[in-house]
This record gives C-alpha cells, sequence and structure tokens, in this order.
C-alpha cells in the first residue's frame, strides 16, 4: 500500500462558517443603559437614608429582568406609563 504525502493544503485550516455580521445596537440598549443610570442616579437620591447604592442597583436589575417579558397583567400599566410619558413630550 502506498503512502501518501502530506502537503501544505493538507494542513490548512479550512473556513467554513459564515462571516460575522456587524454588532448593531437595534434595540437601543446603550439608551436603555443611560436610562438606567439616570433612574438610579434620582432613586440614590430619594433612598440613600434607608439603603446602600448598591441595594438600589440591584433592585433596578431585578426590575428590569422582570420587565424583559412582561406579564399580561402588568401590561397595561406599563402601556399607560409609556404612553403617558410619550404624551408629556409633545409640544
Amino acid at each position: 500500500m502506498a503512502r501518501r504525502t502530506r502537503t501544505a493544503t493538507d494542513e490548512a485550516p479550512t473556513n467554513t462558517t459564515a462571516p460575522v455580521p456587524a454588532i448593531t445596537d437595534p434595540l437601543g440598549a446603550r439608551a436603555a443603559d443611560d436610562a438606567l443610570v439616570d433612574i438610579a442616579v434620582r432613586l440614590h437620591a430619594e433612598f440613600s437614608d434607608h439603603v446602600t447604592l448598591a441595594d438600589i442597583l440591584d433592585v433596578i436589575d431585578g426590575c428590569r429582568r422582570d420587565l424583559e417579558a412582561p406579564s399580561a397583567a402588568a401590561l397595561p400599566e406599563l402601556v399607560e406609563r409609556l404612553a403617558r410619558q410619550r404624551l408629556a413630550t409633545v409640544t
């Protein structure tokens, strides 16, 4: 049986995966992060005599996670608050 000689192309890795698309921010995550910082500042000013900043950040993070997929029961309140906020900015 003849032994096959290896060539440079035998050892070269092949790339069969599709190119990775550019990362975009379709949901405005950066803007949401900025808004969460603003919320933390306001809540810290209001509650700093009762809780630590770390506690406030934990609560905000928990609220954010809870609202990522709001329940049907919470939806009306969230819609009303969002509508109220948007209407308040109409000039």
